[in-house]
């Protein structure tokens, strides 16, 4: 189990940050967000689209500014003087949604090594060290990939390019924006695989997704969005069982459809498994469409009651049990 010291890495303090104030645009983004993230804690944030999770991990990098409330990372105000915001930034590293899309230069080299040319304070020597040294550390072979254009790359490799942009400056805290949306099976492994190297090596890591299914084996905890407040937040297991509980179905389902909506669910190259609930026989077919998705629940409720007040089998609950839970949540 993964333990963290009494002082946060991260304090966030009655985080409201309200865009276009005193106009008719005004909307409320984030309301009284109050949150603390502990050196080498795997964190993952979660909620629908518009639920907050952007704009709050923006606030931590020091790309946006509190409209009321503070925060601290390591102490320092991400909004406070000019050189405060670049300090916050080598210490935050944040990787948004497509980071592939952020790539510019012409060889993968070039877009590594960029952050550390336009600081000019290290020698060119230095400089190729981190670079490799970055490689490393997504699992890039430096000599293989350093001339090769980052367009040419497999949508896997991109990010892991991007992932090492950010990780040449070392940063102590790494926020990655959906890091696995829009890429297959085999490039949500190999993302996943270096995440996982990431917090072995002691990284302190915020993971924001539209569901938290792909991260349940490697997160300590797990904070839910819902209309810029924050409607739970603890172990993954305590946070299920209160969305099970509050009906919040939608922070458990797939895309792709409402669930209620969903088709016959089979065997698919991606996945290992999905449950299928077959219509019943026509003279027993039900007069509303509530009592298919009542059965599921309850077997749902039945598995999650199983992993969850059986300590014996908590320890592999995040790595095995949860991730199969979560898929069956998805056709719910």
């Amino acid at each position: 189990m993964t333990t963290h010291p009494s002082q946060p890495i991260v304090a966030v303090e009655q985080l409201t940050h309200i865009y276009h104030p005193g106009t008719s645009l005004e909307r409320v983004a984030l309301e009284e967000i109050s949150l603390e993230i502990h050196e080498g804690e795997c964190l993952a944030v979660v909620g629908e689209t518009g639920s907050g999770k952007t704009t709050l991990v923006q606030h931590l990098n020091g790309l946006l500014k509190p409209t009321r409330g503070r925060i601290r990372i390591e102490g320092i105000d991400p909004a406070g003087s000019s050189g405060s915001g670049a300090e916050i930034r080598r210490r935050v590293g944040l990787i948004f949604q497509y980071p592939e899309h952020q790539l510019f230069e012409e060889t993968v080299y070039d877009d590594i090594s960029f952050v550390l040319r336009q600081r000019r304070i290290f020698s060119q020597v230095e400089i190729e060290e981190k670079v490799k040294k970055a490689c490393l550390g997504v699992g890039l072979d430096y000599e293989k990939f350093r001339r090769r254009s980052p367009f040419e790359l497999s949508s896997g490799e991109m990010r892991r390019v991007a992932l090492a942009g950010v990780l040449v400056q070392d940063p102590k805290i790494l926020i990655l924006d959906e890091p696995t949306v829009g890429l297959d099976w085999e490039g949500k492994k190999e993302i996943l695989r270096e995440i996982r190297e990431l917090k072995t090596r002691g990284k302190t890591l915020i993971l924001v997704s539209h569901q938290a299914e792909d991260f349940l084996g490697l997160i300590d905890r797990l904070i839910v969005l819902d209309r810029g407040k924050i409607f739970a937040v603890g172990k993954p297991a305590e946070v299920f069982y209160l969305l099970l509980k509050t009906k919040k179905f939608h922070f458990l389902k797939r895309r792709g459809g409402t669930s209620r909506n969903r088709p016959s669910c089979r065997k698919t190259p991606s996945r290992s498994w999905k449950r299928t609930f077959p219509s019943p026989p026509a003279s027993k077919k039900p007069n509303s469409n509530s009592e298919r998705p009542k059965s599921a629940i309850i077997f749902f409720s039945s598995v999650l009651a199983f992993f969850i007040f059986d300590r014996e089998i908590h320890s592999c609950y995040h790595s095995l049990a949860l991730t199969k839970v979560g898929e069956l949540g998805g056709v719910i």
